[in-house]
């Protein structure tokens, strides 16, 4: 009789350890799980970041020669891939970045521009490796460059030397927001300095 009652307590005693043994082995799973969703965050936010900053770069390398041709765009003028100007007033011709739009803000400007790449060429832009960035430019001010408006016929460097300065910067605020899967973002947001 005795016998049985101890073979009673062992079975009790492994069942608890059982027991011991389930919560442990639930908790090491949600802790993985966590570590793997806060791993797959970290990963579409840089690529957010980086989808962003695409469409940025885009948009700075032919910010300065639109604005060195005066804010126009000449038709020998080549956007690179993916990069369309926004035609927001609807006159036909894509806009001028170096002028803002009304009730434009820099905290809230107007996309003035957008990057998409269809990579996979599926005629969407909405699987995980396309682009589709909106970017905006809002300028800032123009500010006087050092030394404008100075200049001497026979310099202050010897004789036959000119020094002139002249012109002026102009400021902008570049701003690009990039997305990436599980509803990631991140803005680019960038002060770009002309210097005509």
């Amino acid at each position: 009789m005795q016998q049985s009652h101890q073979q009673g307590y062992v079975l009790f005693t492994g069942l608890i350890f059982m027991l011991i043994l389930a919560v442990i082995g639930v908790s090491a799973m949600q802790a993985t799980n966590i570590e793997y969703r806060m791993s797959s965050n970290t990963a579409f936010k840089k690529q957010a970041f980086a989808r962003g900053e695409s469409g940025r770069s885009a948009l700075s390398d032919v910010l300065s020669d639109h604005l060195v041709a005066a804010g126009t765009w000449p038709a020998s003028f080549t956007l690179p891939s993916g990069l369309t100007i926004k035609d927001k007033d609807s006159n036909g011709v894509a806009d001028d970045l170096s002028q803002n739009g009304g009730g434009e803000t820099p905290n809230a400007p107007l996309a003035d521009a957008d990057y998409q790449i269809d990579y996979n060429v599926d005629g969407d832009l909405t699987d995980s490796e396309d682009i589709d960035v909106e970017v905006s430019t809002f300028w800032l001010k123009s500010k006087k460059a050092v030394g404008a408006g100075l200049g001497d016929s026979s310099g202050t460097l010897g004789a036959g030397k000119g020094i002139s300065g002249g012109g002026f910067h102009m400021f902008f605020q570049v701003r690009a927001d990039g997305t990436a899967p599980s509803q990631a973002r991140s803005n680019v947001l960038v002060d770009y300095r002309h210097i005509p």
